[in-house]
């Protein structure tokens, strides 16, 4: 993009990575501050809540797996980073 900082890949997936995290802990804050309702209501809530907890998990198991197709490999280093080649 003209006038955008351009970025390796390793300095976007770190910023994305930063993105993700914020955004996940804000959902987990956001979790915390939900009143309770009636039984039934705090029921339904919270399986809710769970079937987005899953469908974060599954879309991050995902795009794990799925790197191949855009020729990327990677591994994960002792630091628990991920190294792509």
């Amino acid at each position: 993009m003209p006038g955008s900082n351009a970025l390796t890949l390793q300095q976007a997936l770190l910023e994305a990575a930063d993105i993700h995290n914020s955004m996940m802990r804000m959902f987990e804050t956001l979790e915390g501050w939900l009143p309770s309702f009636d039984a039934a209501t705090d029921y339904e809530l919270q399986r809710y809540i769970l079937g987005l907890r899953y469908w974060i998990r599954a879309n991050f198991d995902w795009s794990l797996k799925d790197t191949r197709r855009y020729g990327l490999v990677h591994d994960e280093t002792r630091d628990g980073y991920w190294s792509f080649k």
